[in-house]
């Protein structure tokens, strides 16, 4: 019988950069235009904070994950993970490549 903790799987998780972008956005956008609307600027805020906290739990699951040996599969989207995603860009005429 195979173990389901095995660590040749590896666990998926939401790229970084889906928490930097509607932060920075948060950050630097949207506080600044609800910055004379005190209810807005509230929950601007406090969606802020949700998403940092977001953060810093994924970071924990990460870390966990390597403690226990296990491999983490950034996700860009659904349909492909990171590298795959990272190739596919390399193929597209124009679009940069990363290394």
């Amino acid at each position: 019988m195979r173990n389901n903790h095995s660590s040749d799987r590896s666990i998926p998780l939401p790229s970084s950069i889906h928490y930097e972008v509607p932060l920075r956005i948060l950050e630097q956008k949207t506080t600044f235009a609800v910055s004379h609307h005190a209810a807005q600027r509230a929950l601007a805020h406090e969606l802020v904070i949700t998403l940092r906290k977001a953060l810093s739990q994924q970071r924990r699951l990460e870390e966990s994950c390597r403690q226990a040996g296990l491999n983490v599969d950034y996700q860009w989207s659904l349909e492909h993970p990171l590298q795959e995603t990272v190739e596919l860009q390399g193929t597209i005429e124009g679009a940069p490549e990363i290394s």
